[in-house]
């Protein structure tokens, strides 16, 4: 690499004193050193802000701001954009962390794939047990490790994929970024868009913010690279009170809720398949009916069939639903229903397979882990 950019690492927090060291330590240490590490504080009301200030003194490429008063994640999200300084973009949850050798790889692969939309990382999931040690859960990374816009167009709602996962926290130019998050934030908030006021809320906090942001400008290039070079870890904690301001909580824990996720997740995503993308729009809107049973009923059998699966389900919220599905449209999805539900199945199968066959070949000092499953940074 002749030219070494500068990278913003970029970081919003709320609230985050019992992690954010980590993802700022991490950052630090990574071993490509031409790094702004950006971190949105937004009005945190514990130790964060002492805890970034002084791990700032420490590495002067540490650039804390602070909002005001709280104004959500998608916000939060739009301003860090606005204020990063590098030519490109790396997000960073404020409670996980990126392998050592993260940033030189993936701009490696921006210089050998130079018009690749973004460089998608491999997903390591971590399971936080406590005193700052973690249990290895599983992987993402499909086999497949260029995917083409169409592809990517194709399955990007799907439930089996796990392309909105990886491509939310890729690599990309700053201006892509700042170009996508604008357009979401503006869609969400126009009035020319009839979009539920929960959903609104709901954006503001994070939701259908990282996952479709890639989708407004993936019709600017051809494809875009996933790599086994470099792991992006998630964490998932045994306390539900430890998780990030941003959790959503739209949980699979009941057919109300699968319904309102179903309904959420197409609305903001129906927007750019009726207009960038409608050729792809009737096999999307189709598979939003199909995918909604094969979710509740393999829910319904994962619980053992509780029977209070069903209690919060309202009949009005399900018409709302299926409104618009002509009847034509149920007999297909209805149709399509067992091979989603074998797809699904077979995902599983190849996901958790590949993933144990990778377990023992990440190096844990990559990850910041020593043998025993600590944390360790140096």
């Amino acid at each position: 690499m002749v030219n070494k950019p500068l990278v913003t690492i970029g970081i919003t927090v709320f609230n985050g004193a019992s992690y954010i060291s980590r993802a700022i330590e991490t950052a630090i240490d990574q071993t490509y050193q031409q790094l702004e590490i950006l971190i949105l504080d937004d009005a945190s009301q514990d130790d964060t802000e002492a805890i970034i200030k002084r791990l700032s003194l420490k590495d002067l490429r540490v650039n804390y701001v602070r909002n005001n008063e709280n104004i959500g994640y998608a916000r939060s999200l739009q301003k860090l954009a606005e204020l990063a300084k590098g030519e490109y973009m790396q997000l960073l949850g404020a409670d996980d962390w990126l392998s050592k050798n993260y940033i030189r790889a993936a701009l490696d692969e921006f210089d050998a794939h130079p018009n690749t939309a973004c460089v998608a990382p491999e997903m390591v999931l971590l399971k936080d047990i406590g005193d700052n040690r973690f249990d290895f859960i599983h992987s993402f990374l499909p086999k497949k490790r260029l995917v083409t816009t169409s592809d990517y167009i194709k399955n990007i709602y799907k439930t089996a994929s796990v392309l909105p996962t990886l491509t939310a926290y890729a690599l990309f130019r700053k201006n892509d970024f700042l170009q996508s998050i604008n357009f979401m934030n503006n869609a969400f908030a126009s009035s020319d868009i009839e979009i539920p006021i929960e959903l609104r809320e709901l954006h503001l906090k994070g939701f259908a913010t990282e996952t479709i942001f890639l989708l407004r400008i993936i019709y600017k290039y051809d494809y875009f690279i996933i790599t086994d070079k470099v792991a992006y870890v998630k964490i998932e904690y045994t306390s539900q009170d430890k998780k990030p301001y941003n959790s959503k909580g739209l949980d699979w824990v009941s057919a109300d809720g699968i319904l309102r996720w179903f309904y959420f997740t197409r609305i903001a995503y129906e927007y750019l398949f009726k207009t960038d993308y409608k050729k792809y729009y009737k096999k999307f809107h189709i598979y939003f009916l199909s995918e909604l049973f094969v979710t509740s009923a393999i829910v319904f059998i994962k619980i053992k069939q509780k029977r209070y699966f069903f209690n919060d389900l309202k009949g009005s919220e399900f018409k709302k639903y299926i409104k618009g599905y002509s009847m034509f449209e149920f007999v297909i999805a209805f149709l399509y229903m067992p091979v989603l539900f074998l797809r699904r199945l077979f995902s599983f199968i190849d996901r958790i397979s590949e993933s144990n066959g990778r377990k023992n070949t990440m190096s844990r000092s990559d990850l910041f882990l020593d043998n025993d499953g600590f944390f360790n940074v140096g």
